[in-house]
């Protein structure tokens, strides 16, 4: 259930991707062309949905935008639902603006077929997620009960967490405010969770006392770059989530988590 009031410590905490404002270094043109081809030959009639898993994974790493494109046909992919799959956690991990649009750009086609597929949706929203770009917010919020699934709200609301800005707590304590205490409590570990991240205030398991107190502080409080206040057992969470291994250096005896992730995993 929720956690009782513990001992916060500060902690600077890296967080799952920061959103990149500069443009990736350029990929090798041959890399990028045999990374192209081989996604190509994968792609042919006749080859089985692991060989076009494994060309997906392997073509994760080239950051380039063609290879993107190239991989876009993994989203089309509807003969094996492991080839979907496979891309959008792909496209989660590149560091790429062109991976983070390919993701929006398919939530947006494929919303009213992704509302009932239960393994899809929360990984399209997890990958959007560890982009940690503000301009996902709209999306990620857009329905936050589009599917009444623990995956899917937890995506939603840890890969709204995973966006480090004052717009982000207001959408999360929009989305509690419209949803009502009756349907958020049963959610409310996710949100108080997410908020405590972003803020490094604990305001504990009652939305309307986070609402009071966004009321009151709105105007002056900013989010800071770095992660601060965030418990242990919320970081072991979290990291759980994001797939993230802290390093030993970075786990002391006092329990601060320290995760050693980009931002969100």
């Amino acid at each position: 259930m929720f956690l009782a009031p513990i001992l916060f410590v500060a902690a600077l905490v890296v967080t799952p991707f920061q959103e990149k404002k500069d443009t990736p270094a350029p990929v090798d043109a041959k890399k990028v062309e045999a990374t192209v081809n081989d996604l190509d030959a994968a792609f042919k009639e006749g080859t089985k949905p692991d060989e076009r898993v494994n060309a997906i994974k392997k073509a994760g790493e080239v950051l380039d935008a063609k290879v993107v494109t190239a991989m876009g046909r993994g989203l089309k992919d509807k003969e094996d639902p492991s080839v979907q799959v496979a891309t959008v956690e792909a496209l989660g991990h590149m560091e790429h603006p062109a991976a983070l649009e390919a993701l929006h750009k398919f939530y947006t086609a494929e919303k009213k077929r992704l509302k009932d597929d239960e393994t899809l949706l929360p990984a399209v929203l997890k990958s959007i997620g560890r982009h940690g770009s503000e301009s996902s917010l709209d999306l990620l919020s857009d329905d936050v009960f589009m599917q009444k699934k623990f995956p899917a709200l937890q995506a939603r609301v840890f890969s709204i967490a995973n966006i480090r800005s004052k717009k982000a707590v207001e959408v999360l304590l929009e989305m509690m405010n419209k949803a009502g205490p009756q349907q958020v409590n049963d959610y409310m570990e996710l949100f108080r969770l997410s908020l405590v991240r972003l803020t490094g205030q604990d305001q504990g398991p009652d939305s309307r006392i986070w609402q009071k107190w966004w009321q009151d502080n709105k105007t002056k409080f900013e989010v800071t770059p770095e992660v601060k206040n965030f418990p242990a057992e919320y970081q072991k969470k979290w990291d759980d989530y994001w797939g993230v291994k802290p390093k030993a250096a970075e786990q002391p005896s006092t329990g601060a988590g320290k995760g050693g992730e980009k931002k969100g995993g």
